[in-house]
C-alpha cells in the first residue's frame, strides 16, 4: 500500500491515557483517525470514529483488524508479544506503517549511564513475565514480520505524565503532602532519570508517521529534562502550592523501619537517562514541553492531588521512622 503523509490510521488503545492524545495528535496533522479498544471514550468528537477491539481475545482481534485497512496503525495496547504478533499478522497487506509505543525499558539496566538506541537491550525470554520483557518480546516479534508485512518504527517511551495518567506517579507524593508538612524520600546518589509530557509522545507519533527515513529504526522518546527524586518532589510542591520539607532518606533506614523503598514511584538505585537525539535528527522532532508547564496542567486535572489517593497505608509506618531518620541524610 503506497504511503501518504495523511490519509487514515487506526490507534490500537486509543481510548486511553497515550492512545487518546495520539488520536487527538493525528487528527490535528489531517488523519482520518479510528480508535481500537474494549473502552469507548467519553466526550469524542464525531470525527473520531471507535471500535471494540479486545486485545486479550485473539481470535476476535485478528478478525477486527483483518477487516481493516489504514495507511497507518499506531499500537499502543501491545503489551504481550501474542498481542504484537496478532496485530503483526492481521495488518499485513493491509497498511503501509507501523507505530509501535514501546519502553525505555526494554534496555539492559547495567548498559551505560546514558543511553542511546543502540545500547544493549534485555535478552528476550522464552516466557516473559514482567512488563520489562514482555515489551522487549514484542520488539523481538515486531523485527520479523511477515511477508507483506507493514514497515516498523518503535517509539521507546519513558515515563509518561500528564493529565487523566492512571499511573499516577506525581498523586503519589501529592496526596502525601496532605496535612503533612515533611515528605522522607528514599535517596541514592545516583537516582537520575527523565520522563515525557503525554503530548510529547503523541507528537513524536505524528512526526515519525509515514517518514520513509524512520522505517525500521527504534527512537527514544524522553524530555531532555534530568531529575532526582527528592528535587522532583520538590518541583512537584511547588506545582501545589506546599511548603513544606522534602527529606532525602538512606534506603537502609526505610528498610529497618520495615518500609519498602521500592514502593516509593520514581525511586532506582541506577539512573533512567536516555538520549533521544536520534528522533530530532530523523523527524526533525523539537519543541519538548517544559516541566514547569507540563506538571502545572497535570496538578490542575489531576482529581487525585488530595482528594482520592490515601497515602495513610504506609503514614503510620513513616511516623515509626522519624526519630531513626531525622537528620541522618538530609
Amino acid at each position: 500500500m503506497a504511503l501518504q503523509p495523511v490519509g487514515t490510521a487506526l490507534v490500537l488503545g486509543g481510548s486511553g491515557f497515550i492512545g487518546g492524545a495520539v488520536v487527538r495528535a493525528l487528527s490535528d496533522h489531517g488523519f482520518s483517525v479510528t480508535s481500537l479498544s474494549r473502552t469507548a471514550a467519553r466526550s469524542w468528537p464525531a470525527r473520531f470514529r471507535q471500535v471494540f477491539l479486545d486485545r486479550d481475545d485473539d481470535r476476535s482481534a485478528r478478525q477486527v483488524l483483518s477487516s481493516l485497512h489504514a495507511d497507518l496503525v499506531v499500537d499502543v495496547s501491545s503489551f504481550k508479544p501474542g498481542q504484537a504478533r496478532a496485530a503483526l499478522e492481521s495488518i499485513a497487506g493491509r497498511t503501509g506503517h507501523l507505530i509501535h509505543i514501546g519502553t525505555t525499558d526494554v534496555y539492559d539496566p547495567v548498559g551505560p549511564r546514558a543511553k542511546d538506541e543502540a545500547a544493549p537491550l534485555r535478552l528476550v525470554r522464552s516466557d516473559p513475565q514482567s512488563y520489562a520483557d514482555c515489551k522487549r518480546s514484542c520488539e523481538a516479534v515486531l523485527s520479523d514480520p511477515p511477508p507483506g508485512g507493514p514497515l516498523v518504527t518503535i517509539l521507546r517511551v519513558g515515563m509518561v505524565y500528564g493529565p487523566g495518567d492512571p499511573v499516577d506517579r506525581e498523586g503519589f507524593y501529592w496526596a502525601r503532602m496532605r496535612g503533612s508538612g515533611e515528605i522522607q524520600v528514599p535517596y541514592f546518589a545516583g537516582n537520575l532519570f527523565q520522563n515525557v509530557f503525554v503530548r510529547d509522545v503523541a507528537r513524536a507519533v505524528a512526526a515519525v508517521a509515514g517518514r520513509p527515513v524512520c522505517f525500521g529504526k527504534a527512537y527514544n522518546v524522553c524530555s531532555p529534562e534530568v531529575f532526582g527524586v527528592a528535587d522532583y518532589v520538590g518541583l512537584l510542591a511547588d506545582a501545589v502550592g506546599w511548603c513544606g520539607t522534602v527529606s532525602r532518606i538512606a534506603p537502609e533506614l526505610f528498610d529497618s523501619c520495615g518500609i519498602d523503598w521500592r514502593t516509593y514511584p520514581l525511586v532506582s538505585p541506577v539512573p533512567r537517562l536516555f538520549d533521544s537525539g536520534a528522533i530530532a535528527r530523523d523527524a526533525g522532532f523539537a519543541g519538548w514541553t517544559p516541566f514547569e508547564r507540563g506538571i502545572s496542567e497535570t496538578a490542575r486535572a489531576s482529581t487525585r492531588a488530595g482528594e482520592e489517593r490515601d497515602p495513610d497505608h504506609i503514614g503510620g509506618k513513616d511516623a515509626r521512622c522519624t526519630d531513626l531518620v531525622r537528620g541522618d541524610a538530609r
